[in-house]
């Protein structure tokens, strides 16, 4: 097994993790905050991303929320934090 049968812990991420941490230790403070930045304006960007796709690739799935704006006005809105 891949994970040891105490915890069901997945090791492999873990130690990726880990290894990524490691890497941060070595680096001055602005630039983990420029990493960290970065990273969150990706996630930010695949979300807006799907949002837009599921909105014209499916239009009458069921969703818990839906925001209250047409497709063309949702996908102008979602695309001025991509250009920021």
């Amino acid at each position: 097994r891949r994970f040891p049968p105490l915890f069901d812990t997945p090791v492999i991420p873990i130690l990726i993790v880990f290894g990524c941490v490691t890497l941060l230790l070595h680096m001055p403070f602005t630039s983990i905050l420029q990493c960290e930045n970065f990273l969150y304006s990706l996630q930010l960007l695949m979300e807006i991303a799907a949002l837009i796709k599921l909105r014209y690739a499916q239009p009458d799935l069921p969703r818990p929320f839906r925001i209250p704006l047409g497709n063309k006005a949702l996908a102008v809105v979602m695309v001025m934090p991509a250009g920021l």
